[in-house]
């Protein structure tokens, strides 16, 4: 009898243990699906895109020197060293502001993904003048970066904006309808002209 409960007291025990790893495996994939939930409209295979088009973007170099075209443009200016830029610029970001975005899931559209990145083309152009090496720089890039969106399958040309419907009323359809004409929507109704009257009061 006591061989019984010593084994009765071992499979329960057994079981708990059991049942305890099945609940901290099911907590933990719960935690997995909850991170991996996107936050925005995007989904979380859009922003892998949208990370591997940022390294693909970093890791462009230029085909004669290997130097790597992206290294300026991974982080804001020191203020230190360039106060006036901060002056200058309105908007000052970063590439990797825009990758620690996407692995944030911080964007809600893909225009705003885009946006981020004509800023950042913008404020190399605006602090440093048309011609200098880092324009070129930024014009190597955004070609890069249009070519690997391309490819993802992204467009960068939003949809055309909807028309506005108008409707037009043809004179067909409003003599059709005698109704509107006694209304006024038809044929312009002019008064007959009165006879003057005579002295003797008759027309």
């Amino acid at each position: 009898e006591k061989q019984a409960n010593e084994d009765e007291a071992k499979s329960t025990k057994k079981r708990n243990r059991s049942s305890k790893a099945v609940g901290e495996g099911a907590e933990e994939m719960t935690n997995g699906v909850a991170e991996d939930t996107p936050r925005g409209a995007l989904t979380e295979w859009t922003f892998r895109k949208l990370i591997n088009t940022c390294r693909s973007v970093i890791a462009l170099k230029d085909p004669v020197t290997k130097r790597r075209l992206s290294d300026i443009f991974l982080e804001k200016p020191c203020a230190n060293t360039y106060p006036d830029y901060y002056e200058i610029i309105e908007k000052p970001i970063a590439v990797n502001d825009i990758l620690r975005k996407c692995r944030g899931h911080l964007y809600s559209s893909l225009q705003e993904f885009w946006d981020d990145w004509k800023i950042l083309f913008a404020n190399a152009k605006k602090y440093n003048g048309d011609g200098s090496w880092v324009v070129k720089d930024a014009e190597n890039l955004q070609k890069e970066l249009e070519r690997v969106m391309k490819k993802n399958g992204f467009d960068d040309n939003p949809p055309p904006p909807r028309k506005r419907l108008r409707i037009k009323l043809s004179l067909k359809t409003l003599k059709s309808n005698p109704e509107k004409q006694e209304e006024g929507y038809g044929e312009d109704v002019l008064p007959k002209p009165k006879r003057a009257r005579g002295r003797n009061g008759k027309r």
